[in-house]
Order: structure tokens, then C-alpha cells, then sequence
């Protein structure tokens, strides 16, 4: 009996008493990922790095008995079982759908004394059903084994090239599936082509990517895969490229110790229509199709974007003109992280610098943030990309294991809207309120401190359409509570537009709504903060915010709160430069005992305080008017003032260094008094800190 048939005889019956070894029913798109020291079996899913324990029904277990490590596996198109080299029987095994490895005896393989041990690295043809393992080194080499039964060279070992002529730092090997040809890539980065029958090899070239790429796929259109151990990255090579480069591709799992193998024959995505991966919409200049690397994420109906999870959960709210700030509402599921592109130029692609959300986190429902428009955007119809998912740091191509990608076609207009800022662009005026009117108190003028600027943005028709109100927060030291809004006197509540008012604190977009609720007036008040103390809180050993030595705090109250109108106002009628800001006390909060009027220590919204001659709000109670020290006489306009024209509230033209703690303003600034008696004739640079007395201010950025 010649020694193919005595071995195939040997290897029948040693296999004839096993069971579960029923062949793969057909070639899979998924790919095999076998991991660890005691190793067990990975579906991974090359279009978006998904992966899932093998059998899918059983509980994930070593396919070698005996917990042994497993290795240089690849599957055979021919039989469709997986074969590979086990560490424990020192020899190869073959593995079915119960993913159970079943050993060939050693002593089955004819010249089996050609092999030493701890093969990592191997494949099994397409064009011909043998299998091929590698090890580098002069002991080592390349060597093939026969697996078709039927055939002379059935388990026959021959020794194709010495691992001394063909040896390079791979780590797993990969047909392909036309040309017979194995292909890796080493750690250097270098993508390697061998030939199977000789042994010959040669680099292509560099792919551009380095490190141990442990599992290595084919899919039928012969583009290779390499997966990254450290990271997990699927890179993806088209190795018949004359400058072949490794794409990023998917996310897939990392590992220490693995290998990888594929049904070379078959495509990487599904033919079911529902187990096809979240694609987007745009065309395919963008990355839309898996043959352009379009985004694309396992379906997984805990992580969406909208209800419907098409193309629902993304609003652009005020469009998208140049130069301006577009309102986005998004509503998300699953509490993933939202990265966003538009193509500004309209040059068919997301470009690097064309991101306009990154790694944004997202709560389940509702949320809003702002993306800016550049100025030099085209005007014209582009497209947007919304990619949603747990995993952070994704681009606008290649693959995620969750989530959701939604493409948006966007119309980018010329805003033809001019912008007046006030003061300057860059520049701010400083707010400072005294909260203990209509008493003068301690007229510190430090209880509110606001940096404060204003844009007014005009169309073509010299219409006011649009404000954007920012500043900072610099100073509290009261120990009232107080809130802060601005009024646009002249503007009626409802002709604000309302689904596009937004406030934004310290860069993130609130779910506040700023417009007042009450019952529609003349002149519409947005509310920045009902309580200042709640925006920030006295640093240990301080009795206020930033108003005491030693009490710099780090803290930051940033606002910017846009308002746009239903109907522009002609600029003549419509509010300008400052506006009109002003604090009011917070409702249910104690605001002293100095009001007469009905025991008013809880005055709450009724008490107003604004720049001196401004007008006041339907909230305010106007009995207030004329108690203590305060001299309004709202018929004449005149409001917010005492009997010597004294204010409660300041507008200076710079980032003010505002009184310390029970400073009296006239004290710490000695031209303050002089300049309000001349009617601001006399000392007009009163407030820079050159003119104050300077160890009684503190300076602010």
C-alpha cells in the first residue's frame, strides 16, 4: 500500500468516530479571527470591524481540547473546513461549523520529519485544495500539505523554499483568490507577494502603515486585509496597484495573539438585505459605496439617529448661510458621539478641514449645538455627513461596529447680511451692576460684572434680522441671587423665531429656552441665567466670585445667545449697540428687606435693574419706582438713577477692573463722581486702570 493511501486509510478511521465536523454550509462573508493562548473563534465582519464569539448559540470555547493554542489557520474553498496547526498535537487540524478543531495525527502526515513546530503563519489555496504553512528561519520555510483525498499528494509534506531565502517579519499570510499568489504584509509596512510553487517573492512596495498584522483576508475582487494587533485596525490594500496603500477601513478587535481566516471566493458584505451595514446617501465621491470605502455601521437599534432611522435625526434649523452660525438639532439614541463634515467647497469630498463636529457627545434625545459657516464657502447645493456611534475618532469613510451615518443635502447661502459688531470686532464692553436698588449700598458696583458684546446682522433691505449676544461672566460679589437677560426694545415676543434661538454656554449649546414664556409684549426680554450663583460658586476661603485677593478663580460663565427674527426690523426702529441688559432677582430667592412695597423680600422677576435711562420690562413692578435712594421718573424716561444722577448700573467701554469688595466706586475710581456731576463732560477715561486707585480694583483679563 503506497504511504498517501496508508495515511488516508489512517486518517479515515480516525475521524470516522468523530462528530460535529459538518463543512461550513457555504463560503462565508464574514471573516475567522482565532485569538489566544487557549483559542477560541471570532466572527468578524471586515465591512465594519463588528465581531461576535463563535458558535453564535453556544457559549464561546476553546476549539482545541485541552485548552491548546491554535494557529496559522485558513479556509478551504474546496471542502469548506477551516484548517490550521495545533501547538498541543503538533500537527495540523481541520474544523467544521461546530468549531471544534478535530487534529491530524502527525504521524498521518507522509514526510511529517520535514516539520519542526509553532507554525503561526498559513493559508489554504484557492486554486489548489492544499494547505500552506511558513515560519521563517533556516530550520523553517515554506511547506505545503496536501488535502485533497482523492488526490496522490493527499497529507503528503514537501518542503517548498528554506525559511533562510524566504524570510520576512510577517505574521499571517493570504491567497488570492485568482492568481495563486500568497500576500502580507511585514512590520516594517512593506506589502510582500510570494509565489506558492517556487517560493519566489518580491515587494511591491510600502503600504504606508506598520506594526504586527496578525490576520490577513482576501475578498473575491482581490483586495487584501490586514488587521493591526495593538488597535485592531482593518486596513484595506489594493494589491494590483502600482503604488499599493493601506486604506483604513474598519475598526476591528485588537489582540495580542491571533490569526485570521477567509473564504477568499466570497464578498465581504451580506446578500441579505437586512444584514447589510447603514450606508449613506450622498454620491460616491463622498465615500458611500463599500467599493469607495463609503461610512457605513452595523445596524444596531439601540444606537440611531431619529425615530425612524432614516434620515430623520439631524436638522439643520437655520439653514446654512455664510459667515453665520447654523443651529443643528439632533436626536440621538444610545449615548454615542456625533462627528459631522460639509463640503464647504463643494469639491466632491470631506476634507480634513471641513469637519464641523468632533467626537460631540450626545444624551439620549434632543440636543442642539452650532456649526459655523465659513465665510468663503460656496454658495450652492452640497452635502453634509452625520456619523453617530460609540466608537470616537471616526472619519467620513470606513467602517464602525454600531451607530448610524446620515447624509444631508445642503443648500449654502449667501447670507447677504452685513454685521455690525459692537464694541468692535474683538472687542467688549464691561456690564457692572450695583444689585442693592433702589438702596445705593455699599455701591461697590461689583455684585454683577459682564463682558459684553453685541452683532447685529443686516440684510440686503437694511433690515435687522439677526442678533448674537456673547460675553463673560467676571465678577458676583453679592450675596443676593441674581439673574441675567437682555431686552430688545421694540421687538415684539412674536417676532421672535423662536425654533431658532439658542444660548450657548461655555461652547455647548443649552437646551434652555431663552425667550420669555409669559404673555406676548412689545419688547422681548431672553434670559441668559436665572441665578448666577448656580453658573458659578465661590472658590474655598472666598465669600464671592472674583471680587476679594486671592479669590482668582479658574471658573468660566460663557454665553452666546442668537436670536433671529420672523420679520427684519428696519435699522433705524431696531435696538442697537448695547441693547439693553440688565439683572433681575431671582424668583424665590431672598433679596433683602429695603423694599416697602408689600414686604417685597422675595421680589423674584418684578425686580428689575438696568443701565440708567433704559427702559424696563412688562415683568418689572413698577411701584418700585421713587422707594429710597432712587430718583426714576419713567414718564421723562429717566430710570435707574439717584436725586445727584448717580447710576445702579454701568457700561464701560473696556474689560473693566472693578472694584474690590465694599470698594464705593467713587472711592477706588476718584474721577468717577466728578465725571457724572460734569454730565460726562469732565474726566471721560475715568474707568481705566491707570485712573483708578489701583489697590482697591481687581483686574480682569
Amino acid at each position: 500500500m503506497k504511504h498517501t493511501q496508508l495515511a488516508a486509510a489512517i486518517l479515515a478511521a480516525g475521524l470516522a468516530s468523530q462528530v460535529g465536523a459538518a463543512p461550513f454550509a457555504e463560503c462565508p462573508t464574514q471573516a475567522f479571527l482565532v485569538q489566544g493562548s487557549a483559542s477560541t473563534t471570532f466572527g468578524v465582519n471586515l465591512a465594519t470591524g463588528s465581531y461576535e464569539d463563535l458558535p453564535e448559540d453556544k457559549i464561546p470555547k476553546t476549539i482545541i481540547e485541552g485548552d491548546g493554542k491554535a494557529n496559522a489557520v485558513g479556509y478551504n474553498f474546496h471542502d469548506d473546513h477551516i484548517y490550521g496547526w495545533s501547538y498541543a498535537h503538533n500537527s495540523i487540524f481541520k474544523m467544521g461549523d461546530d468549531f471544534i478543531a478535530q487534529p491530524i495525527p502527525r504521524s498521518s502526515l507522509v514526510n511529517n520529519n520535514l516539520l519542526q513546530t509553532g507554525f503561526y503563519i498559513g493559508d489554504v489555496s484557492v486554486n489548489e485544495n492544499a494547505y500552506y504553512i511558513y515560519r521563517g528561519g533556516n530550520a523553517h520555510g515554506l511547506f505545503r500539505i496536501g488535502l485533497d483525498p482523492e488526490a496522490d499528494d493527499y497529507l503528503v509534506v514537501s518542503r517548498i523554499i528554506s525559511g533562510s531565502t524566504l524570510n520576512y517579519a510577517i505574521f499571517d499570510f493570504a491567497f488570492h483568490p485568482d492568481n495563486g499568489s500568497l500576500y502580507s504584509v511585514d512590520r516594517n509596512g512593506r506589502l510582500i507577494r510570494i509565489d506558492g510553487s517556487d517560493g519566489s517573492s518580491q515587494v511591491l512596495g510600502n503600504v504606508g502603515q506598520s506594526g504586527t498584522f496578525g490576520a490577513v483576508y482576501f475578498d473575491v475582487h482581490g483586495n487584501l486585509y490586514i488587521s493591526r494587533n495593538s488597535d485592531g485596525y482593518i486596513f484595506r490594500i489594493a494589491v494590483d496597484d502600482p503604488n499599493p496603500v493601506a486604506e483604513f477601513f474598519a475598526f476591528g478587535p485588537a489582540s495580542g495573539n491571533n490569526d485570521g481566516a477567509r473564504c477568499a471566493k466570497a464578498d465581504i458584505l451580506p446578500s441579505s438585505q437586512d444584514e447589510l451595514p447603514d450606508f449613506g446617501d450622498a454620491p460616491d465621491s463622498y465615500g458611500t459605496s463599500i467599493e469607495n470605502n463609503g461610512a457605513r455601521h452595523e445596524k444596531n437599534e439601540g444606537m440611531k439617529l431619529g425615530e425612524l432611522g432614516s434620515n430623520d435625526g439631524v436638522q439643520l434649523i437655520t439653514g446654512a448661510a455664510t459667515g453665520e452660525g447654523s443651529l443643528v438639532q439632533v436626536d440621538a439614541q444610545g449615548g454615542g458621539a456625533l462627528n459631522g463634515w460639509v463640503d464647504w467647497d463643494h469639491n466632491g469630498t470631506f476634507d480634513n478641514d471641513e469637519q464641523v463636529i468632533t467626537d460631540e457627545p450626545m444624551d439620549d434625545g434632543i440636543n442642539r449645538l452650532v456649526i459655523d459657516v465659513p465665510e468663503d464657502a460656496t454658495p450652492g447645493d452640497t452635502w453634509g455627513r452625520f456619523r453617530y456611534s460609540s466608537q470616537e475618532g471616526i472619519g467620513p469613510n470606513g467602517g464602525v461596529s454600531d451607530g448610524e451615518v446620515e447624509d444631508y443635502a445642503i443648500t449654502v447661502t449667501e447670507s447677504g447680511v452685513g454685521v455690525i459688531t459692537y464694541p468692535g470686532e474683538g472687542s467688549f464692553v464691561s456690564l457692572a451692576y450695583e444689585d442693592n436698588w433702589p438702596h445705593q449700598g455699599d455701591y461697590d458696583m461689583n455684585d454683577v460684572v459682564v463682558s459684553f458684546q453685541t452683532r447685529k446682522y443686516v440684510d440686503a433691505s437694511s433690515n435687522a434680522v439677526r442678533y448674537v449676544m456673547s460675553g463673560k461672566l467676571l465678577a458676583v460679589g453679592a450675596s443676593y441671587h441674581s439673574g441675567f437677560a437682555v431686552q430688545l426694545d421694540g421687538v415684539a415676543t412674536n417676532n421672535i423665531d423662536e425654533d431658532r434661538v439658542y444660548l450657548k454656554v461655555n461652547g455647548e449649546v443649552t437646551t434652555a429656552e431663552p425667550l420669555e414664556q409669559n404673555a406676548p409684549t412689545d419688547d422681548a426680554v431672553l434670559i441668559i441665567s436665572n441665578d448666577l450663583w448656580e453658573e458659578v460658586t465661590a472658590d474655598p476661603g472666598c465669600s464671592y466670585f472674583r471680587t476679594e485677593d486671592g479669590c482668582d478663580s479658574e471658573q468660566e460663565f460663557r454665553f452666546e445667545l442668537s436670536v433671529s427674527l420672523v420679520n427684519g426690523v428696519p435699522v433705524a426702529d431696531a435696538p442697537a449697540d448695547v441693547l439693553n441688559p440688565f439683572i433681575f432677582a431671582t424668583p424665590g430667592a431672598f433679596h433683602g428687606p429695603g423694599l416697602s412695597v408689600e414686604g417685597q423680600v422675595h421680589p423674584g422677576r418684578t425686580l428689575e435693574i438696568h443701565l440708567k435711562n433704559k427702559p424696563v420690562s412688562a415683568q418689572f413692578n413698577t411701584s418700585f419706582f421713587g422707594l429710597a435712594d432712587d430718583n426714576s421718573d419713567p414718564d421723562n424716561n429717566l430710570t435707574f438713577l439717584t436725586d445727584n444722577n448717580m447710576p445702579w448700573a454701568l457700561e464701560l467701554p473696556i474689560v473693566w477692573a472693578h472694584p474690590k469688595e465694599t470698594e464705593d466706586v467713587m472711592e477706588a475710581y476718584t474721577g468717577f463722581r466728578p465725571f457724572v456731576e460734569s454730565l460726562g463732560i469732565n474726566n471721560k477715561t475715568w474707568y481705566l486702570f491707570q485712573n483708578s486707585v489701583n489697590n482697591r480694583v481687581i483686574q480682569n483679563d
